[in-house]
C-alpha cells in the first residue's frame, strides 16, 4: 500500500495492491495504514532535502509549520497583551486532535484517527468492520479524517500586506509592537 500526502502531512490518496485484502489482515489494517503514513512521511521530507541540496532554508518543509516571518506579521497585528499572548500560544503548541471517520457500527466509529499539528499519531480501525478489507472504503475513511483534521488545525491569516518589509525590519516593528503592549498592560 502507498499512501500520498499533501503539504500538511495528511493523506490525500491511498493506493492498494490487488492482493492487499488478502495479505493483511483486520487486526492489522490500522498499523498498516500508519506504517505506510511514516513512509510517505519520510519520502515527502526526504524529497524535499534532496530537492534543496540540505535542508530546506527557513526549516520548513511542509504547510503546517508557520513560519517566522508570517509569525511576525501576526503578532504585529494583535491589538492586547492578552491576544497577542494567545497567538503565541496557539502557534507553538502542537495540538491533540481526534476525529472520526464517517462509518459507524454499532453507534461506533469505524476508524479513528489521532493527529497534531505536524502528523498523523494513530490510526485505529475496527477489525470487525466488514469494510476493513474493501481499499476503497477504507481509502474514503481515511480522506474523511483527513479532511476533519485539515478543517479544525488552526489557520492564520494576515491582514496586512507586510512584502515591503525585510525580515529585519519586521522583527524590529516586532519589538516595538510588543513593547507598547507591555505599556498599555502597565498603564504607560
Amino acid at each position: 500500500m502507498t499512501m500520498h500526502l499533501d503539504r500538511g502531512l495528511l493523506p490525500v490518496r491511498l493506493e492498494f495492491s490487488t492482493a492487499w485484502n488478502q495479505q493483511v489482515g483486520p487486526n492489522e489494517v490500522g498499523r498498516t495504514l500508519l506504517q505506510a503514513f511514516h513512509t510517505a512521511r519520510y519520502e515527502l521530507i526526504k524529497r524535499a532535502v534532496e530537492a534543496n541540496n540540505g535542508w530546506p532554508e527557513e526549516g520548513l518543509l511542509y504547510s503546517c509549520a508557520t513560519p517566522w516571518r508570517k509569525q511576525l506579521c501576526l503578532m504585529i497585528e494583535t491589538e492586547t497583551w492578552a491576544c497577542y499572548q494567545d497567538l503565541l500560544t496557539s502557534i507553538r503548541q502542537i495540538g491533540n486532535y481526534r476525529v472520526n471517520g464517517q462509518v459507524y457500527e454499532y453507534d461506533e466509529p469505524v476508524m479513528t484517527m489521532a493527529a497534531d499539528k505536524f502528523m498523523v499519531n494513530s490510526i485505529q480501525v475496527w477489525p470487525q468492520w466488514q469494510g476493513s478489507s474493501d481499499p476503497l472504503a477504507i481509502e474514503g475513511e481515511v480522506l474523511e479524517c483527513a479532511r476533519k483534521i485539515r478543517e479544525i488545525r488552526p489557520k492564520y491569516v494576515v491582514r496586512g500586506d507586510y512584502s515591503q518589509y525585510s525580515e529585519a525590519q519586521l522583527e524590529e516593528m516586532h519589538q516595538q509592537h510588543r513593547r507598547r503592549l507591555v505599556g498599555q498592560l502597565r498603564g504607560m
